[in-house]
C-alpha cells in the first residue's frame, strides 16, 4: 500500500515538493505520489554556496524546496496581497512531467501569469498648499491631501511635518500646522492602498520660517 508521509500528506497547510532531474525525470531519490507532491523543481546538481567560500553541487529535495519558496517570493513581489492559498494554486501551474508529481514541475512564467497584472502602487497629491510657504514663526499652514489607485483604494495617509505642530498626522487632511521655530522645514505626505504598496515618491511641500520681528503680529494680519 502508498505509505503516507507527513508533513507533506496535509495539503491544506503545506506544498509537498518532488525534485526532478534536467530531463524533467523524476529523481530516483524523490518522493512521489499525488497525495504527497503538490508540485516539483529541480533538485539534481543543484550549485549552491559552500563552507569557506566556496562553490558546490547538491542532490535532494532540500534543494527542490526552495525554488518552490523563492517562487512564492516573486509571487508576493509581484501581489502584494497574495496569500498562502493563493500562491499554492499559482504554482500549480506547472509542466507536467508524467504521474505521481503532483501538478508537474514548477514553471515559474505560468505561476506568475495566472496572477494577472501586477500591482500598481498609489499615488499621493499634496492639494494644499501648492507649492513652498514663507511665513513668519508662530503662523500656521493649511495641508491637505488626497490618492488615486488605479487597481484598488487607497487606506492610509502617513504625514510628517519636521518642526511643526502637530509633528505627523494620519488622516488625508490634516488641516493647520504650526511652526514656531525659524527654518527651513520638508513636509511629507506617503500613501498607502489596500494591497499594502506605498507610493514610491512620497509627496513634498517646503516651509521656509522667517524669525519674527516685533512687527511680525501685524503682518499675521495680513
Amino acid at each position: 500500500p502508498p505509505l503516507t508521509v507527513y508533513p507533506a500528506e496535509w495539503q491544506d497547510d503545506v506544498i509537498g515538493v518532488a525534485s526532478t532531474s534536467d530531463q524533467d525525470t523524476r529523481s530516483s531519490f524523490s518522493n512521489y505520489g499525488n497525495a504527497i507532491v503538490w508540485v516539483a523543481a529541480p533538485g539534481e546538481a543543484i550549485v549552491t554556496t559552500y563552507p569557506f567560500g566556496t562553490y558546490a553541487a547538491g542532490w535532494g529535495t532540500s534543494f527542490s524546496a526552495p525554488f518552490v519558496s523563492g517562487a512564492a517570493a516573486l509571487l508576493l513581489n509581484k501581489q502584494a496581497n497574495t496569500n498562502e492559498s493563493q500562491a499554492a494554486a499559482a504554482v500549480a501551474h506547472a509542466m507536467p512531467v508524467g504521474p505521481d508529481m503532483g501538478n508537474g514541475r514548477l514553471d515559474l512564467v505560468q505561476a506568475l501569469g495566472s496572477l494577472g497584472p501586477a500591482d500598481v502602487p498609489p499615488t499621493g497629491s499634496i492639494d494644499s498648499p501648492s507649492g513652498y510657504v514663507i511665513i513668519f514663526a508662530g503662523q500656521s499652514v493649511f495641508f491637505s491631501g488626497s490618492g488615486t489607485d488605479p487597481d484598488g483604494t487607497v487606506t492610509a495617509y502617513s504625514w510628517s511635518f519636521p518642526g511643526g505642530n502637530p509633528g505627523s498626522s494620519n488622516v488625508a487632511t490634516p488641516g493647520n500646522v504650526t511652526y514656531s521655530t525659524p527654518g527651513i522645514f520638508v513636509a511629507t505626505l506617503t500613501v498607502t492602498d489596500d494591497a499594502g504598496l506605498s507610493d514610491p515618491s512620497p509627496k513634498t511641500r517646503t516651509v521656509v520660517v522667517l524669525p519674527c520681528a516685533l512687527f511680525c503680529n501685524s503682518l499675521q494680519g495680513l
